[in-house]
């Protein structure tokens, strides 16, 4: 009885991910590949916040066909801002940046067609450029489109010190990248651990 309230209630909590719109940030997103925040299925916008000077947040998604899509940074309106936005692949590779590309003033915004996979957009104010494991730059929200930098993301600069809220809206739904199979692996023998230990428990 108890398994089968467990099983309900995760299958409720996934429904509840699936359909979600917006997601919002939790605690403060990460600027490497490994610490970016990954969104819920579903999701159509992003509400986050600059929360100290020079952060920059990066965020993880994926698509699951290709799709003709629209990102905007909005945060000249709701906190003074000055918009920026970086797209990577799902490896860190930079692909397009920009910095006053949105319908109003200090907006950003990318119009691409991308192929299914999983990548990443990165907010930030007032300049930003990505660096490689050197220190090189290798994309910045001035950049425009590049198709693939020589070399992924280590990590972020900015000029603008400016904090507050933003929110990264998406023309079209995105989803959760998939789990890779050396960070699902263990979540999976987990699984089946505590699996196996219910059944000899009922046994």
């Amino acid at each position: 009885m108890k398994y089968t309230t467990f099983l309900a209630t995760a299958l409720l909590l996934s429904a509840g991910v699936a359909s979600a719109t917006t997601y919002n940030e939790i605690g403060d997103a990460g600027q490497t590949v490994g610490t970016a925040q990954i969104v819920a299925d579903g999701t159509t916008s992003i509400s986050g916040s600059l929360s100290y000077p020079y952060d920059v947040d990066l965020y993880g998604f994926s698509l699951g066909a290709t799709t003709s899509l629209v990102i905007d940074g909005l945060g000249w309106a709701q906190s003074g801002i000055d918009s920026n936005l970086i797209l990577f692949d799902g490896l860190g590779y930079g692909i397009e940046g920009d910095d006053d590309g949105g319908s109003s003033t200090l907006e950003s915004r990318i119009s691409i067609t991308l192929a299914a996979g999983s990548y990443l957009i990165a907010f930030g104010d007032n300049n930003i450029g990505a660096r490689n494991s050197t220190g090189g730059t290798i994309i910045h929200n001035d950049s425009g489109y590049v198709g693939l930098t020589s070399d992924p993301l280590a990590d972020f600069y900015a000029y603008g010190s400016r904090t507050g809220t933003y929110t990264i809206n998406f023309s079209e739904a995105v989803s959760a990248p998939a789990v890779p199979l050396p960070a699902g692996f263990p979540l999976l023998l987990a699984g089946l651990g505590a699996f196996g230990f219910m059944r000899r428990r009922k046994a």
